[in-house]
């Protein structure tokens, strides 16, 4: 899609919501605009996935692949099935086995591809899915903390425009499948912990946010333990509940089966890949003292707010924060345990040395549930102190949610990102149709080798078959050659020029098919 088809897609898309939105203030039918909301939610999500028909650079088509590959072997995460030339296993970007990140989010991915065909739409399927669930556990979470259905309403609202949330669902942010399922299950922790908080069978809840705390550590990592400390930290503000032993057990309970939920995979590769997985937990450790190509000033995460969501919404996310601290409604145990949270994933990695916008992104439904808090309280506060017409309720606070849903949506950054003289944009279209149709006997039965950077993975995704970047040495590719290796190489790549000895070989196919490069 081009800018124009993307701009028409989001208003489309964002109709429902919109009707969701003045049902919501002039009717009585909250359910049924809230339902509305949702359908705009999982619409919206769809056109986001449906955008880019091509890989993201990063690093979507490193999990792509790994993904594929995870459809015939899922206990044996793979970025090159079968390797033909040697490879370092540090490099995590160009190896075999692929132990770089946890497997969940990737499982995923690959189930959907068995269901629905290895295609760029459905293999962000299960973001789209689970960001609309997300959602209506949002606002459940939110309804239960402040008993207030409106702030509720509002924070769904706020989360299905979500900008930065729309575009990782798109693959285009940093990290995109692996933070945004990170964010859902912790998010979906929170959230059974929250029915842990009011529920008269209070085992099947603990037992239930163990599970989705240890799928998300087996996700991302251990970051996702802050939910357990949240519920501890609610225990300990808690007069009624910290001298009872129970609830120590029950978050006892939870911590146990969130490990029983991610130790197995880890006791596996340990044992079965044992030197990739000891470099990938290094490689995870080097994070907090290097900076790993991510660079930035310990207020890296204060200062980009702005990016992930807008001046506006961080004035009402202060005033949300201040307002369910002195509200007399609102469970203020909760605000303080849920605000810790925030703060602790912030401090955190405000000391943990590299830097990625996505590393905070798991607490924004908790921020957005803030930001709802604040907007409300300054309607509400506008509709009894100076505009104290009924109208105002039914008519102006829709209206000015409906302004600050679209300074979430970011409609034009959206579509400019889809400009069609975006050269990279077309270019990445191009090449992804060039190994599309490559001839199928020559991807079956032939190597295919100097493809363009990373590009190799893209090429190994759309048409299957052994590809890779750059060429081997003349020694190697004539021993490879005497044990009945076939190869083809792409003959204008500007960033490996092919050497004479491939250029005369007559045995090597050229492959002259169109391949755009990279400035």
């Amino acid at each position: 899609m081009d800018q124009h088809a993307t701009a028409v897609g989001l208003v489309l898309t964002s109709l429902p919501g919109v009707a969701g939105v003045y049902m919501y203030y002039r009717t009585p039918y909250r359910k049924t605009a809230f339902s509305l909301l949702l359908l705009s939610a999982f619409l919206i999500r769809l056109l986001m996935i449906s955008l880019d028909p091509f890989l993201q650079n990063w690093d979507e088509r490193f999990h792509a692949i790994v993904a594929k590959n995870m459809m015939d072997f899922p206990f044996k995460p793979m970025m090159v099935v079968n390797p033909v030339f040697a490879y370092n296993y540090q490099d995590w970007w160009n190896s075999h086995i692929w132990v770089h990140k946890q497997p969940l989010f990737m499982w995923q991915m690959a189930l959907s591809m068995k269901i629905f065909g290895v295609n760029t739409v459905a293999m962000r399927l299960p973001m789209a899915l689970m960001g609309t669930i997300a959602i209506w556990m949002i606002r459940d979470i939110a309804k239960r903390w402040t008993r207030n259905d409106e702030i509720a309403f509002i924070a769904a609202f706020l989360v299905t425009f979500g900008w930065y949330g729309l575009e990782m669902t798109a693959g285009a942010m940093s990290l995109d499948h692996n933070d945004f399922t990170f964010y859902f299950y912790v998010t979906a922790g929170t959230w059974a912990w929250s029915r842990y908080t009011e529920s008269l069978k209070p085992i099947k809840w603990s037992i239930l946010t163990g599970v989705l705390v240890g799928c998300a550590i087996l996700v991302k990592w251990l970051t996702a333990y802050v939910v357990l400390g949240g519920w501890g930290l609610y225990i300990l503000l808690s007069a009624d509940r910290r001298r009872v032993i129970k609830n120590y057990i029950h978050l006892g309970l939870g911590f146990l089966i969130s490990v029983m939920v991610f130790l197995p995979w880890q006791l596996y590769i340990m044992k079965r890949f044992p030197l990739e997985s000891a470099w990938s937990y290094e490689y995870n450790r080097m994070h907090l003292w290097k900076d790993l190509g991510h660079e930035g000033p310990w207020y890296y995460h204060f200062y980009i707010l702005y990016f992930l969501y807008h001046a506006i919404l961080i004035g009402f996310l202060v005033i949300g924060m201040i307002g369910v601290l002195l509200s007399k409604e609102i469970n203020r145990k909760l605000s303080i345990a849920y605000i810790s949270m925030i703060a602790v994933v912030y401090i955190f990695f405000s000391f943990v040395v590299t830097r990625m916008p996505g590393f905070v992104f798991p607490v924004s439904g908790l921020m957005f549930m803030l930001m709802a808090a604040g907007f409300y309280f300054v309607v509400e506060g506008l509709h009894q102190y100076i505009f104290k017409k009924d109208g105002f309720k039914k008519y102006v606070t829709p209206s000015l949610l409906l302004v600050l849903g679209l300074i979430c949506l970011r409609p034009v950054k959206i579509a400019h990102q889809r400009n069609i003289d975006n050269v990279e944009r077309n270019r990445k279209i191009n090449n992804t149709q060039v190994y599309k149709h490559l001839d199928p006997e020559v991807v079956k039965n032939y190597v295919i080798i100097n493809c363009p950077l990373h590009e190799q993975l893209e090429l190994m995704y759309h048409a299957g078959g052994n590809a890779y970047l750059c060429y081997p040495t003349e020694h190697v590719l004539d021993s490879l050659q005497a044990r009945g290796f076939k190869f083809a190489a792409f003959e204008f790549n500007p960033q490996y020029l092919l050497p004479e000895y491939i250029l005369k070989d007559t045995t090597i196919i050229k492959l002259k098919d169109g391949l755009q490069y990279a400035r």
